[in-house]
């Protein structure tokens, strides 16, 4: 699951250090050829490098029923490879025992769970992994920033995807039919993907069949992109405001809890 390299210059790596926290090269390095990180694909070269949510796409439709477990773990690093990797050794044990009246195996105990932290504890004391999955994205709209006599407007719905397909539909039906040929033109989702009216087409996951996930727009026939972290949301949306060319007090896009 952990790619053999992480790239410091390429989106999916960047998303494989934001989960594996400050110290990711000593971990990737420790945990990358164990038991608990292994698994089997036919899809080893397409899945390559990719980033976790990608690879949890791929296997949730895998016939391999090892691949089963990435459906219910939420990210990928040390503590979920350490734990795969005791359960894995337990069923080889099992299976696969030792001659009699030799050693046995020394197969090591189940991970405890966490213990559970008590209620309304602060930001400061809660982790970075729970921090980000806490975050939803805001952003804030200067519209006369933007040359249109609006008042300022934020929009921070519950669910990211949300945000980001409320925030596009604004600029669409706000700057009219040449924003939406621009959206349709510009791939600013991760550098591969416009608006689309076609989302089975032009969002197709070959492997599955069927379309990576994706949003209606509010209010139009557009559809965006949406299989990405919130985190990666966040910076294609500045990304894209950057290439609107809009001032950089007119849109502020952030995470907040």
């Amino acid at each position: 699951m952990l790619p053999q390299m992480i790239d410091n210059d390429d989106s999916d790596g960047e998303s494989w250090q934001r989960m594996l926290g400050t110290n990711w090269r000593i971990l990737h390095e420790k945990w990358l050829h164990t038991l608990g990180n292994l698994t089997l694909t036919g899809y080893n070269p397409e899945l390559g490098n990719g980033n976790f949510a990608d690879k949890k796409t791929a296997f949730a439709d895998s016939d391999v029923s090892l691949n089963q477990h990435f459906i219910q773990v939420a990210q990928w690093s040390d503590q979920e490879i350490k734990q795969r990797g005791s359960e894995l050794a337990r069923i080889v044990a099992r299976i696969w025992p030792r001659p009699a009246g030799g050693p046995g195996y020394v197969v090591p105990a189940p991970t405890p769970p966490e213990p559970e932290e008590p209620f309304g504890r602060s930001e400061t004391e809660a982790g970075e992994g729970e921090r980000r999955r806490r975050n939803k994205l805001h952003i804030r709209v200067r519209w006369s920033r933007l040359g249109k006599a609006l008042p300022d407007e934020e929009i921070c719905e519950k669910k990211a995807t949300t945000t980001m397909a409320v925030f596009l539909g604004k600029l669409i039906r706000i700057f009219g039919e040449p924003m939406a040929d621009r959206l349709t033109r510009i791939r600013f989702v991760r550098g591969k993907y416009s608006l689309s009216t076609n989302p089975a087409v032009d969002f197709l996951n070959p492997r599955k069949g069927r379309p990576f996930g994706h949003n209606s727009i509010p209010g139009t026939e557009f559809y965006v992109f949406t299989n990405t972290e919130t985190e990666e949301k966040r910076d294609d949306l500045r990304g894209l405001v950057q290439l609107l060319e809009f001032p950089p007090d007119g849109v502020e896009i952030s995470l907040v809890d």
